[in-house]
């Protein structure tokens, strides 16, 4: 069964490849896009994001945590809704490709700024801290997005060319291979959500006493 599986999962991304791909790069663009970003923010606006990251890390070091639930309410807010619930409105349209696109970009820069940060706020010292605070749940985020954004766009491509003529086109079993896609996308980002409350603070805060004592 597993076999099977994973041979109809191989299928899946096979008939995929170009959506998928568009996916990737938009990702990765997007996370280039944001580790560039902090360069170009002036000033002040600057020194306020910094002051933020390290209060954070004061607050991982030993001040009190935030409550996890607080943590996993905005972490599921930030992953779900954001991303297979944004990326699935878009794509069950003609017109979506773009918008998901988009959509998978930002969540890409949201990475890219965020590692970005720790890193100019303390640089060599912040790759360890960015590596603990972002990648847990970015191991499932990432992946999980890239393939939402991909069903989103083979659907929307399916719809669009069946609309230009193409009568060959049957999106039922598009529309419901979208809908799995998007579905085990959101149950990848829920896990990711509950890693950020209850695995990422413990993590970060053995790394900021480890890199940034006392």
């Amino acid at each position: 069964m597993g076999g099977r599986f994973g041979e109809a999962l191989r299928g899946y991304v096979r008939r995929r490849a170009a959506s998928h791909a568009l996916a990737f790069l938009a990702f990765a663009a997007g996370v280039a896009a944001g580790a560039a970003a902090p360069a170009w923010i002036a000033e002040e606006g600057r020194a306020a994001l910094l002051g933020e990251v390290r209060t954070l890390m004061e607050r991982a070091g030993g001040g009190p945590p935030p409550p996890p639930e607080d943590v996993l309410r905005s972490a599921l807010a930030e992953h779900v809704l954001k991303g297979p619930v944004l990326i699935g409105f878009f794509g069950l349209s003609v017109i979506g490709a773009p918008l998901v696109l988009a959509v998978v970009f930002a969540r890409g820069f949201a990475l890219g700024f965020a590692a970005a940060l720790f890193v100019d706020g303390f640089f060599l010292r912040g790759v360890p801290l960015a590596v603990a605070a972002l990648a847990p749940q970015a191991l499932l985020a990432a992946p999980a997005v890239v393939a939402a954004g991909a069903a989103a766009v083979a659907f929307s491509a399916a719809a669009g060319r069946l609309l230009l003529g193409r009568g060959d086109i049957n999106t039922g079993p598009q529309f419901f291979a979208t809908a799995a896609g998007l579905a085990a996308s959101g149950a990848a980002l829920v896990g990711a959500a509950f890693v950020e409350a209850d695995g990422s603070p413990g993590l970060l805060s053995a790394a900021v006493r480890l890199f940034l004592p006392r």
